[in-house]
């Protein structure tokens, strides 16, 4: 067996992460610079730092830990200043009566032992090591100045806080309010829901204290609990920001901000609903500078991206995607938008609200309360040469209507509905008034679709299922051509299939990311004699459906759950909503 003189070294040389004139190299380099073997694999990124912590974790015998969306208590803060924790990159991250527990970037760092272990022995405390991540350490440092001192701050502060009515709208960095402890408390609740990629912000009062949550792929987690004492003064200031009326709490009220964050602009929608003795904020996260994801990214499979790209290449007719709210419907548009946007084609969009910006549409924000709505808008549109449209949604009768005329006279009109599928959009755009044979000219090609959390791919682990459940996913995919299975997956028992684990990279939660699962139903000259006639009768598309080999949004979540992509559970609670 080699000896490489050094214990990391052997380390990763046994666990095959490095060959033998890696080996070699690095303890040249080590005794040639004076720098460490790790200061070496990370400044030449030999290895990957989840590997490289794998192996210390077990060359160290100290277990890894994750703090990136942990709560931390407010007592662990105090055990070590800041200045100590960012000097030793250490930091304690639990504590009971007698034990603390210290998470290191580096465990084997004597100095920085020294120093933990003589706090302890001050303050009588047992101590268990552990071994963490460089963006997990920097989260937790992070909380010292936000989650801790600037929200001390503004609770020893809160008796005297009073927020002017008269105040106007001000930016991220005005000066005159930067030291009010309020304005430092909301400007990390922003700040952090940014970092965390977070979609939306939920600000909430319950019985004896103030809840803020965020949704982060799909879920949404509790991420500081404050006295409800500063919950007013809160919304006043979000309040403030978004341009509302701070006296008025009888009714709800809806507003915009923009703040620049990380040297970006980000927007944040405010909607604020009255309670029975306070109120209640959510704001949604808009990063408009976030780039637009393509199809294959968004989870779309090769043969419904085929379907999809064949379809948008038609010069006039209406593309519509349909699901529940949040299943990322305005995503696939602009996914489909920045296919189709060319110096050739002049592409207009109303929106409520922008979400992306994109080079080379014209973007539309409605505002109904000042009577530009969708309907309008899209009259307005109509005047203005456009190729390609797109409306946000087909909120009522009368946008229906305009979206078919537009349709009819030569316009590409990609738009969204509410339905729980494919087949619910024809039934639904009848009952809003229009008439089948018009629908059956125009309509191109229809998408239902569902978000799901995407597996870990560091951490996910196979699962064994019983020949019950092997059956019942075979018996929902038994229909399906051989031309849409994908490649690497298996039809054959036993079934490979995934479950979540969790690990430092998914914040324990086993999930990293979200990806479509989706329906794409093409209307074929046969599906259009039967729509024209429909008139209220049940339509029966079975056989146009097996010529174009539909796949169902339950049959792409099997598939995807097949290719390791999501788990089982997913599949099964996206298709129950």
């Amino acid at each position: 067996m080699k000896d490489f003189k050094d214990n990391l070294i052997n380390s990763l040389f046994e666990e095959k992460l490095i060959n033998e004139e890696q080996a070699l190299k690095l303890q040249k380099e080590k005794k040639e610079t004076e720098q460490t073997v790790e200061e070496i694999i990370k400044e030449k990124k030999i290895i990957l730092e989840k590997d490289l912590i794998k192996v210390k974790s077990k060359l160290l015998n100290v277990s890894i830990v994750d703090l990136l969306g942990k709560k931390i208590n407010k007592d662990c803060f105090k055990i070590i200043s800041e200045d100590l924790a960012k000097n030793y990159k250490m930091v304690v991250f639990e504590k009971d009566d007698c034990l603390i527990k210290v998470a290191m970037l580096n465990p084997d760092d004597f100095s920085a032992r020294e120093a933990i272990e003589y706090i302890a022995r001050e303050k009588n405390f047992k101590i268990e090591y552990y071994i963490t991540d460089k963006k997990s350490l920097e989260f937790y440092l992070n909380q010292y100045s936000s989650f801790f001192s600037e929200i001390k701050e503004a609770l020893e502060t809160a008796e005297d806080l009073k927020v002017e009515k008269d105040e106007k709208r001000l930016s991220s960095e005005d000066e005159t309010y930067q030291g009010a402890p309020i304005s430092k408390v909301v400007s990390v609740i922003f700040k952090h829901a940014v970092e965390g990629l977070a979609s939306d912000i939920h600000i909430e009062p319950t019985v004896d204290e103030t809840r803020v949550r965020y949704r982060m792929d799909g879920i949404l987690h509790t991420s500081l609990v404050l006295p409800k004492e500063v919950h007013s003064a809160i919304v006043s200031r979000i309040k403030v920001m978004a341009n509302l009326k701070i006296d008025e709490t009888r009714i709800p009220q809806d507003g915009r901000i923009r703040l620049k964050i990380q040297g970006q602009y980000i927007d944040f929608r405010v909607s604020i609903l009255p309670l029975m003795d306070n109120e209640k904020v959510v704001i949604r996260v808009l990063d408009t500078n976030t780039k637009v994801l393509t199809l294959e990214q968004l989870g779309f499979l090769k043969d419904k991206i085929k379907i999809i790209e064949d379809s948008i290449k038609k010069p006039y007719g209406i593309l519509l995607v349909t699901g529940p709210t949040g299943c990322g419907k305005s995503t696939t548009l602009f996914s489909l938008l920045n296919i189709l946007n060319d110096s050739k084609s002049n592409i207009s969009t109303l929106e409520d609200p922008i979400e992306y910006f994109i080079k080379g549409i014209n973007q539309s924000q409605i505002r109904p309360n000042l009577g530009f709505s969708f309907a309008s808008g899209l009259r307005t549109l109509l005047r203005q040469d456009p190729n390609i449209i797109m409306v946000g949604e087909v909120r009522d009768e009368e946008t229906a209507e305009l979206i078919v005329h537009a349709g009819l006279t030569g316009h590409f009109v990609l738009s969204t509905l509410h339905t729980n599928d494919a087949f619910g959009v024809i039934p639904r755009l009848i009952d809003m008034k229009v008439k089948p044979f018009l629908l059956a000219n125009v309509l191109n090609i229809i998408i239902a679709q569902r978000l799901v959390r995407r597996l870990c791919k560091n951490c996910k682990e196979q699962i064994s299922l019983s020949s019950e459940e092997e059956d019942q996913i075979l018996s929902n995919l038994d229909n399906l051509s051989e031309e849409v299975i994908p490649k690497g997956v298996s039809l054959n028992k036993p079934l490979k299939v995934y479950r979540a684990k969790g690990c430092i990279y998914c914040k324990n939660t086993g999930y990293q990311g979200r990806v479509v699962i989706s329906e794409v139903l093409s209307i074929t000259n046969a599906m259009r004699e039967k729509i024209s006639a429909a008139e209220g009768k049940m339509l029966n598309f079975n056989e146009e459906l097996k010529k174009q080999n539909f796949v169902t949004i339950r049959q792409d979540g099997f598939l995807k759950a097949l290719l390791g992509l999501i788990s089982l559970e997913e599949v099964w609670t996206a298709i129950e909503k």
